[in-house]
């Protein structure tokens, strides 16, 4: 009787698992909002490339304020 019980447990928490795995109905309602954010995201990155394309590569130097009045070694006349 008790290898029945412990075998009958553990058909139900198989038949559980299988159970919990089975795919879930689509709500529309979640549909039409997960097609808005691709949508918007995909304007988003367009965007983004955009704004990257026309402002270019900024080239900044950290260490301008810390050089002297001489400018840099490539203005400096070779000799």
């Amino acid at each position: 009787m008790r290898k029945i019980a412990i075998a009958a447990v553990l058909l139900l928490g198989v038949a559980g698992t299988a159970y919990a795995q089975r795919q879930q109905k689509v709500d529309p309602e979640d549909a039409a909002k997960a097609r808005d954010a691709a949508a918007l995201d995909k304007q988003y990155k367009a965007i983004l490339e955009l704004t990257e394309k026309s402002s270019g590569p900024v080239k900044v130097d950290p260490w301008q304020n810390m050089r002297g009045g001489g400018g840099t070694d490539a203005s400096k006349p070779k000799h």
